[in-house]
C-alpha cells in the first residue's frame, strides 16, 4: 500500500503551473489572414466559325471559355444583342441562319465566373 500525504500548497502550485502552460498554448496569434476575392477575368474565344466564314443553314458556334476558378456561364451575342446563354459545357450554340436575311453578322461571346467577373 502506498501512502500519500497531500499538501494544499503543492496543489495550488500544480494548478498554477497547468494554467500557465494552457495560457502559453492559447497565446493570441497576431497573424492576420486575408482572403482576396477572385479578380481574374475569364477568357473566351469563338473557335468555330472562323473570322470571315460564310455559314448557311444550321450552323454550330463552338466557344472555348476558361477561368482560374471556373466558368459559370457563357453568353452569345449576335450583332451586340444577346442571342443565347449556356450555364454548362460544352459551350456550343446552334444558329439557324435560315431565320436571318443574307448579310454579315458579328458574333461575340462573353464568359462569366462565380465571382461575377466577365471576360473582356
Amino acid at each position: 500500500m502506498i501512502s500519500i500525504r497531500w499538501n494544499h500548497l503543492l496543489q495550488v502550485s500544480i494548478i498554477l503551473l497547468v494554467l500557465q502552460i494552457v495560457s502559453i498554448g492559447c497565446k493570441k496569434d497576431d497573424t492576420v489572414i486575408t482572403r482576396e476575392g477572385d479578380t481574374e477575368l475569364p477568357t473566351v474565344s469563338i473557335l468555330d466559325p472562323s473570322q470571315g466564314a460564310i455559314v448557311q443553314g444550321v450552323d454550330t458556334i463552338v466557344v472555348s471559355a476558361t477561368d482560374n476558378i471556373g466558368v459559370t456561364k457563357v453568353e452569345m451575342y449576335l450583332n451586340n444583342q444577346l442571342a443565347a446563354t449556356k450555364t454548362g459545357q460544352p459551350w456550343i450554340f446552334v444558329w439557324t441562319t435560315t431565320l436571318f436575311t443574307d448579310s454579315a453578322y458579328n458574333l461575340q461571346a462573353k464568359a462569366y465566373d462565380a465571382a461575377g467577373n466577365v471576360s473582356a
